[in-house]
């Protein structure tokens, strides 16, 4: 896979996920309520959209590409997002046997990152398990 493929990712889709997060990054300054955001990466065009009926009303599934999709875990943090990942994938797994999905999710933790460190670091952990082929499985890189 060509690496440039996440970075026109990145460029295409940087401000409308950090939109996404405004209210999202809010709570968790403002009351602690904590979210992780997941980044799902399909090797083909799947529409998974309809897993919508698997997260809760407070969660957004968003749909970017026809490959390529984001979820926000709200009161969520990285070791229960990751958890709710995996259930989305096991179902993925059943619907397309053949099918490679990457997917790495990011909180930002008691370090409190800005949304735009995760939103960046996602990117590059989206990068890095890719071109290390490490599909069908979630990943979860330490907030810096």
């Amino acid at each position: 896979m060509n690496n440039t493929v996440i970075k026109k990712l990145h460029e295409k889709h940087y401000s409308r996920i950090n939109s996404l997060l405004l209210e999202y990054e809010y709570r968790y300054f403002r009351y602690r309520l904590e979210y992780t955001l997941v980044f799902f990466y399909l090797s083909k065009e799947e529409d998974i959209s309809g897993y919508t009926s698997f997260i809760r009303l407070t969660d957004t599934l968003l749909a970017l590409e026809k490959n390529f999709y984001c979820i926000v875990y709200e009161g969520a943090n990285a070791e229960q997002a990751e958890k709710a990942a995996n259930n989305l994938l096991n179902h993925y797994e059943k619907e397309y046997e053949e099918g490679e999905i990457f997917i790495t999710a990011l909180s930002p933790g008691k370090k409190k990152m800005a949304r735009e460190d995760v939103v960046t670091q996602l990117f590059n952990s989206l990068e890095t398990i890719i071109t290390n082929n490490r599909n069908n499985t979630v990943i979860t890189p330490e907030s810096k």
